[in-house]
């Protein structure tokens, strides 16, 4: 996922598999609601998920690209 200096959080639909393969969903806006739950994500609450990801690239831009840890992520209650 990519946070952008205006604060939002867009994905991409790409993953790594434990055993380290890169893989991509077919349509990541839409897959398992990637696109829903990435509109609750910015730098506004970065704090809360930050600790779930690996920082992966900065670009010159500001923009940061993450990689979110997904087996960590499903451990969290579904809410908060």
């Amino acid at each position: 996922m990519t946070l952008h200096p205006s604060g939002g959080v867009v994905v991409s639909g790409r993953y790594w598999t434990h055993a380290g393969e890169c893989r991509d969903l077919a349509d990541a806006g839409d897959t398992f609601g990637m696109g829903e739950w990435a509109d609750e994500l910015g730098a506004w609450n970065r704090d809360g998920w930050s600790p779930l990801c690996t920082a992966t690239h900065v670009g010159h831009d500001g923009t940061i690209t993450y990689r979110l840890d997904l087996a960590r992520a499903a451990e969290l209650p579904e809410v908060l």
